[in-house]
């Protein structure tokens, strides 16, 4: 991604912990609705979980992202951050 002010190239990176709330995430409401949907069999677990950890699962990416990642610029020569010539 760019940074929409200076068009410099920015790198996401996620702490150590992201992994692992992400999964714990998903098993929030996946599992629960896996268990409901085990009364028509192995498919309706696997559905029930799909629905659950998706359903769950995005917002709560979208919150450890905003919260948790940082940004790095990154450092290569195909930058499109302006010289300072163009700056001024």
């Amino acid at each position: 991604m760019s940074c929409p002010s200076c068009h410099a190239k920015l790198v996401c990176t996620h702490r150590w912990f992201y992994w692992p709330l992400m999964i714990l995430g998903c098993c929030i409401l996946g599992v629960p609705l896996a268990i409901l949907g085990a009364k028509y069999g192995v498919t309706g677990a696997m559905v029930g979980w799909f629905i659950g950890a998706f359903g769950f699962g995005i917002p709560f990416d979208r919150f450890l992202e905003m919260r948790f990642s940082v940004l790095t610029i990154r450092r290569d020569e195909t930058s499109n951050k302006p010289a300072i010539s163009e700056v001024q």
